[in-house]
């Protein structure tokens, strides 16, 4: 392993905390190996409140101020100030890749002319298209790629502009709490089902900010009165005016208790993101209901490979979760949706992305 690495990524209310949890997690296991590893957050105050949770110490920056060339031109004058004379031996980045910025091929090359970069799902994505392994942007010459998410399932490996990629769930990296979880039994007909639709609102006290998505979700679930659910987001307070007896709006859980929820419900209703594969992982049937266009690719290439119930994206019709969860609620699919989901995220992928770290170093020593 290399004597020290840096890892940046990017995590906000518009891209989410999944990427950071798997950058500290990848950060601990190289620590653990004797690496001294700094990490980068390109994030809001929500994503530094996470880190600190996890008590891993991050570099922070804003990530609205990238919207602007002066601010980015902050964020380079930073990294000089910060690594300096560092020189990293490895360096990741984890899903932003500075693409957007006119100084980063240049000040990356400068700063650490001798670093081995590896990109972990650092494609570009745009509406419609399904695989990972298309032209990646270049902001540094890249020894390896790592796309984990949207890509085949297992392990697929191809060429990216002439750089060796690796795709697939499984380099999916989960996070620690997951690896410690009971795996789904199935709970009782009377379980609470968790409800996890990603970000609600970005200002609490603004109705007017939920996203119409959740909205539609939420009055759907207030039509199924015989079913129990907890509403899980970060704005519990907002939501509540919207909500029925049977819904109850629930602050974020720590990922262990989350994760303990999943294991003891009957089935669960997520969006198609990382919970969708942590979901998986545990076994846990689920009704997906994608809330941006890339998630319904996702919903759908689960759905194909036998997990998961993909709900109308433009519906959320009552009707549509009532039958989804008749349908769960069936214990031999049941049991057929929890051995598919295992089958597709093992949970080895920090093993093996360390594995593929090990060996791009001593390519580069």
């Amino acid at each position: 392993m290399p004597k020290s690495a840096l890892i940046i990524t990017r995590a906000d209310a518009a891209f989410g905390h999944g990427h950071l949890t798997r950058s500290l997690t990848l950060a601990a296991a190289m620590r653990g190996e004797g690496v001294k590893v700094e990490v980068l957050l390109l994030g809001d105050e929500g994503a530094l409140q996470h880190a600190r949770a996890r008590k891993e110490p991050v570099n922070f920056f804003p990530s609205w101020e990238l919207r602007y060339a002066m601010r980015r031109s902050m964020l380079s004058q930073l990294l000089c100030d910060l690594y300096q004379g560092k020189r990293p031996q490895l360096a990741v980045f984890d899903m932003y890749d500075f693409a957007d910025t006119y100084w980063a091929r240049r000040f990356f090359s400068e700063l650490f002319p001798e670093t081995a970069f590896i990109g972990l799902d650092i494609y570009k994505r745009r509406e419609g298209e399904e695989r990972p392994e298309r032209e990646a942007y270049k902001p540094v010459a890249f020894s390896l790629i790592i796309n984990s998410l949207l890509a085949p399932f297992g392990a697929h490996e191809t060429q990216v502009g002439g750089v060796r990629a690796l795709c697939g769930t499984d380099y999916l990296i989960l996070p620690p709490e997951l690896s410690q979880a009971a795996m789904w039994q199935g709970g009782g007909d009377d379980a609470t089902i968790p409800v996890m639709l990603g970000a609600s609102t970005r200002d609490p006290h603004d109705l007017a900010q939920i996203k119409p998505a959740t909205l539609r979700a939420v009055h759907a679930l207030n039509e199924l009165t015989e079913r129990k659910f907890a509403l899980l987001s970060a704005y519990p307070d907002a939501l509540a005016p919207l909500c029925r007896e049977n819904v109850k709006p629930t602050r974020l859980l720590t990922p262990a208790k989350f994760y303990e929820m999943l294991a003891a419900s009957q089935c669960a209703i997520v969006s198609a993101g990382v919970t969708l594969y942590e979901a998986a992982h545990l076994g846990v049937p689920v009704a997906v209901v994608p809330a941006v266009p890339h998630e319904q690719v996702t919903a759908r290439k689960f759905a194909e490979a036998g997990y998961g119930i993909q709900i109308n994206a433009r519906g959320y019709a009552a009707s549509q979760i009532r039958d989804a969860l008749a349908k769960l609620a069936q214990p031999a699919f049941a049991r057929e949706q929890s051995a598919a989901g295992r089958k597709l995220v093992d949970g080895k992928g920090l093993e093996r992305v360390m594995r593929e770290l090990r060996g791009i170093v001593c390519a580069n020593d």
